[in-house]
């Protein structure tokens, strides 16, 4: 999983979007003339008309409001925290009516449909940042091979369905691993027969457990390495984790990653290992002093490996934290 972090640009252009959606859904107005209005007359959303959503609960929506940028923008720690004092509100929503707000006519009819392609575009990240392995970049202006993931799941947090930290860019494969999340937390707490209730106060305390794409402390506190049997016939990824760091081995647990790099093994984890045995310490040590002042360590590793060697850069080109990790480790002689 790669860190990331979004920039503050773009946190303001769409917290201001959907902060204007949110008052104008809630306040109402089919013109500027009546409900809510930002006073910008060249705001996309407040020059349009929009009904008012009357259903929802007064002291719900008198919640939204008063949290109304916690909601859009607050970090992790900030929305599981609000969550938490939503439901402390104990507001019946036996008919679902919060949930079809925030999920189908907020993010899907609303976010996904006009904003989802220029959110991604604007982040401008590259690769899925669970995996690393798939690029997520735009094919047509109608549609975007990078898929939105809510990290807090929209059917247990759908109050948390538009907001910004909660939208994790992935690939299709890493989207549907992921899911809700019962299969996989089924699975890793080898307990198949949780309640519907066990699920969700794990899912309140996730933050204890996994890490989140947005928490730079720990994000990438593993390296990739890899063992073969003596015919190396068959080379295998496996992954260095400090052995106190209970929430990353979670996290990359429950992303499937060592399925998912071992898928791979035989061909990118083998080509480096190939290289390695072929040329010896040569060519690698060529790289590693800058081809004799030609170019720089990253430029070499971009052109030869095809990746970025900067943390910050992982997402640029697939399986750069990987191949990084595994040639440090070829560097050794290993």
């Amino acid at each position: 999983m790669i860190y990331i972090d979004f920039d503050k640009n773009i946190l303001d252009k769409y917290h201001k979007i959907i902060r204007c959606w949110f008052l104008r859904k809630f306040a109402g107005g089919k013109t500027h003339k009546n409900g809510y209005h930002c006073g910008n007359d060249k705001c996309e959303i407040c020059s349009k008309s929009i009904h008012k959503v009357n259903n929802i609960p007064e002291a719900a929506v008198d919640f939204f409001k008063n949290n109304i940028d916690t909601l859009i923008i607050g970090n992790p720690s900030q929305l599981i925290k609000l969550y938490k004092e939503y439901v402390k509100l104990g507001i019946d929503d036996s008919g679902d009516i919060i949930c079809d707000f925030f999920v189908k006519t907020g993010y899907t009819n609303w976010f996904q449909d006009e904003f989802a392609k220029d959110f991604l575009s604007d982040l401008n990240i590259n690769t899925c940042i669970y995996c690393n392995r798939n690029y997520t970049l735009d094919i047509l202006y109608s549609h975007t091979r990078a898929e939105l993931d809510h990290w807090f799941p929209k059917d247990k947090f759908p109050i948390l369905a538009l907001s910004l930290h909660n939208f994790i860019p992935s690939c299709h494969s890493c989207n549907h691993i992921k899911g809700n999340g019962d299969k996989t937390l089924k699975r890793i707490l080898k307990n198949e027969n949780l309640s519907k209730e066990e699920i969700q106060q794990w899912w309140e305390n996730v933050l204890e457990s996994m890490i989140h794409p947005h928490d730079k402390n720990e994000n990438e506190n593993f390296t990739f390495t890899y063992e073969y049997d003596k015919s190396l016939n068959s080379l295998s990824v496996k992954l260095n984790i400090n052995p106190l760091s209970k929430k990353v081995s979670t996290t990359l647990e429950f992303n499937k990653i060592l399925e998912i790099y071992n898928a791979h093994a035989n061909f990118e984890l083998k080509d480096l290992y190939d290289l390695r045995k072929k040329y010896s310490d040569t060519f690698l040590n060529i790289i590693e002093n800058n081809f004799d002042g030609i170019m720089k360590k990253e430029e070499a590793y971009r052109i030869i490996f095809g990746i970025e060697t900067n943390e910050k850069d992982y997402h640029k080109r697939p399986f750069s934290k990987f191949k990084f990790d595994i040639i440090e480790e070829l560097k050794k002689g290993n």
